[in-house]
């Protein structure tokens, strides 16, 4: 960020102020107009200038200072920070009419590798992903791994809400999917929040806003594991939430979140297997996009690993690969482990 000038704003006047405020970077602006100028008011602050109050001078820096404000509104980390918001407020608008004379983007949707080749040559993550198995099938070491990937991509602002795992076990397997190579753009981008029972979408989505987005932020990619456990957590024995009622909170923030976002805010949500070897709650699989399933073998860790659904492509059998737990990360069954695996 630029260093802010300081000026006397008992003595700088109001052209002085607009001559500032235009040299100044975007961000420079925005913190300067709400860290000094906000806290007092605008007008408080405008009526402090040696300027007479209705001077053009003082005309334009009204003006001025209101764009900047409206200029911040628009910057893409407080975009993502409305969009998450509005997604869980009972005042989203209920219908919203299109024009169809707008061509359609030609850029797809955004999307991140899972760390697992086999999968990424079928699909990679994208829009509303779903991660089931059964349990200890791997399930929170693909979707670690997935977070990691998305975070060293530089692409993405990730945020992994971690209800399954201990603080200590976490930074264990990400340290094996690194080599023990932490980065700057793990520090960056990567967000580990360890959540508790009473945690809910909209306590979340406070956190997620104050300890995750800048306002530089263009996509935010929020990882569930799992959402059976965040449903579990629900305070049913005090506001009376279901279960099923919890899982359903979680699944509409996501699904609304991501298509008012057009995908700029993706999710990743780890899910367990019923009796039939299908997602729990089938609300989960109508609303993803991708759903990728984990299904335990004979043979010691390795998992059969298909995708039965995809919106944009036919179910496809990925095959079975080894859950290496030393590089953190699925192979090929078959394939060659070791330090070819381990991210310079």
């Amino acid at each position: 960020m630029s260093t802010v000038v300081r000026l006397s704003e008992d003595e700088t006047t109001a052209s002085e102020w607009i001559n500032t405020l235009k040299g100044y970077a975007l961000e420079t602006s925005v913190f300067f107009v709400e860290g000094h100028i906000d806290v007092v008011g605008i007008e408080e602050w405008l009526q402090r200038l040696p300027d007479p109050p209705e001077s053009e001078q003082v005309e334009e820096l009204r003006t001025l200072i209101y764009s900047i404000k409206a200029r911040a509104d628009m910057m893409p980390g407080r975009q993502l920070a409305y969009s998450l918001r509005t997604s869980l407020s009972a005042d989203i608008e209920k219908v919203e009419w299109m024009d169809t004379r707008l061509p359609p983007s030609s850029e797809d949707s955004p999307s991140w590798s899972t760390g697992c080749v086999p999968i990424d040559n079928v699909a990679r993550g994208h829009g509303m992903s779903v991660i089931a198995g059964a349990p200890k099938a791997g399930k929170s070491l693909l979707a670690l791994s997935s977070a990691i990937e998305a975070a060293l991509s530089d692409d993405w602002k990730v945020v992994y809400i971690n209800a399954e795992m201990t603080a200590n076990g976490i930074m264990k397997r990400m340290s094996n999917y690194l080599g023990g190579k932490f980065d700057d753009r793990i520090h960056d981008n990567l967000f580990i929040a360890n959540v508790y029972p009473g945690i809910t979408p909209s306590d979340m989505c406070d956190q997620i806003v104050e300890h995750a987005i800048d306002d530089e932020s263009d996509r935010l990619l929020i990882v569930l594991d799992s959402i059976n456990r965040l449903a579990s957590f629900a305070t049913s024995a005090e506001d009376g939430e279901s279960y099923w009622t919890a899982i359903d909170s979680w699944q509409r923030w996501g699904l609304i979140s991501r298509r008012i976002s057009e995908g700029a805010i993706s999710w990743l949500m780890v899910s367990e297997l019923n009796s039939r070897n299908e997602v729990k709650g089938q609300n989960l699989v109508y609303t993803a996009d991708y759903v990728v399933r984990l299904t335990q073998t004979e043979a010691q860790d390795v998992v059969q690993i298909d995708v039965p659904y995809a919106r944009e492509k036919p179910a496809i059998d990925v095959g079975p690969c080894f859950r290496d737990f030393a590089s953190g990360r699925f192979v090929q069954h078959g394939a060659s482990i070791g330090p070819a695996w381990v991210h310079e």
